[in-house]
């Protein structure tokens, strides 16, 4: 028994029926289209909320809080700009090449790497017009001493190119300060390298016999400063 006949006989009237219902295909999709708008309207307010639920809870926008810097939360350590120290070498200490004015081949030949893995000089002054100590070599050793950390370029010229880089890394506005204290100090020794010490076997073993033979040694209190005669002139070349 359907629907309708329970309704003729509920109403005792056998040749009751329901009006025809019009456009019915029509009115299906209308209504099935009103039930989806329905749906996403009701999603789409469910997302804002949910949207703003999250935006109240993030560090950029709490009230009360101060404003976050983007670059400053993607930090990296490596990039950080640290403060210039007034006391670093200046960028505008450079090596000359060799050859430049003022410093003649003669006087100031290209370093020479040292033999094996020696620690105890980073380079050697090349052999050529080595001399070996003299009468001279103490009051010249000293002069040079005193006239280091005048200024960068006279530096350069009272030392063997094998020191150079050290002046280069280690100038300073005002010089190196070892060199200010080893000059206004009394040295404890001064003249060539001992027989059997271990910075005679240091400087024979990285550098030659020439050039060991030719070493002058000021040693002071924390610091032994070596220098070698080229052609007549006293030159710095490591400080140890």
């Amino acid at each position: 028994m359907t629907d309708e006949d329970r309704l003729r006989e509920l109403m005792h009237d056998a040749g009751w029926s329901l009006a025809p219902w019009t456009n019915a295909e029509q009115r299906i999709r209308r209504a099935a289209r009103r039930q989806r708008a329905v749906k996403a309207g009701v999603g789409a307010a469910v997302a804002v909320l949910l949207a703003g639920a999250g935006l109240a809870a993030s560090p950029l926008l709490r009230p009360g809080s101060a404003p976050v810097s983007i670059r400053k939360m993607h930090h990296s350590p490596e990039r950080t700009a640290k403060p210039r120290d007034s006391a670093s070498p200046s960028r505008h200490h450079r090596m000359p090449p060799i050859g430049s004015t003022g410093f003649p081949v003669a006087i100031y030949p290209a370093a020479v790497q040292t033999r094996g893995h020696a620690r105890a000089l980073a380079m050697c002054p090349a052999p050529a017009g080595l001399e070996p100590p003299g009468p001279a070599t103490p009051a010249a050793a000293a002069a040079v001493l005193r006239e280091l950390s005048g200024n960068f370029r006279a530096d350069l010229q009272v030392s063997d190119r094998s020191a150079w880089p050290f002046l280069v890394s280690q100038w300073r506005a005002g010089g190196i300060l070892l060199f200010a204290k080893a000059a206004s100090s009394k040295p404890r020794y001064s003249g060539p390298l001992r027989p059997g010490a271990d910075l005679t076997r240091a400087v024979h073993a990285a550098c030659g016999d020439q050039v060991a033979s030719a070493t002058w040694v000021i040693d002071t209190r924390g610091s032994r400063i070596l220098f070698v005669t080229r052609r007549g002139h006293m030159l710095f070349y490591s400080l140890t």
